[in-house]
């Protein structure tokens, strides 16, 4: 009797989906966003300089393929220059190019709103003048909301944290772990 009722809850919860993912209205989003980064985290050097990553805005592009109505996959790509600060004065620039691969669980998938957390992974290169910086992986997590205006467009926003530290050919780190804010369109079809 125990097993029929497993069963038959399985077939429900089956029966509650398919309709849910054939309803579904896009399998594809690309979007364009600017992207507002800030730095959570600082270091110091062995003579007690503080060594930051100034805020700065940058812009990204990206898109995602959906697998059903709750699970999509997001590849997105940010180009960023934060100002690099020791003791609050600005010493040089470092361009910040992630690239970013999102599993995309979409909690509140509706047509109008569209809530979406993440687990991410990314790639990390930096570009600083005279200084040569070790390219990173890293992981994060993202949230993200879509707010649909008609039967294609969406107006997105999200946040994005990153567990990240520069490091260069000496062995100075640099930690940034940054949080993303992004504000943006996308296309949906």
């Amino acid at each position: 009797m125990k097993r029929m009722a497993i069963v038959a809850v399985a077939m429900l919860m089956v029966l509650m989906v398919v309709p849910n993912v054939a309803a579904q209205e896009h399998k594809w989003k690309i979007l364009a966003a600017m992207s507002y980064v800030s730095p959570l985290s600082d270091s110091t050097d062995s003579a007690g300089d503080v060594i930051e990553a100034a805020s700065a805005t940058g812009w990204e592009i990206g898109g995602e393929w959906r697998m059903g109505k709750l699970l999509g996959f997001e590849l997105d790509y940010m180009q960023v220059t934060n100002d690099v600060e020791v003791n609050g004065v600005t010493v040089a620039e470092v361009d910040v190019n992630p690239v970013t691969v999102a599993a995309n669980f979409h909690l509140i998938p509706g047509k109008t709103i569209d809530f979406y957390v993440a687990p991410v992974a990314s790639y990390v290169s930096f570009d600083i003048e005279g200084t040569d910086i070790d390219s990173e992986a890293t992981f994060g997590v993202a949230a993200g909301i879509d707010i649909g205006i008609g039967k294609s467009f969406a107006i997105i926003g999200g946040a994005r944290w990153l567990d990240l530290t520069a490091e260069d050919d000496a062995g100075d780190e640099l930690s940034i772990d940054p949080i993303f804010l992004r504000l943006g369109a996308a296309w949906r079809f």
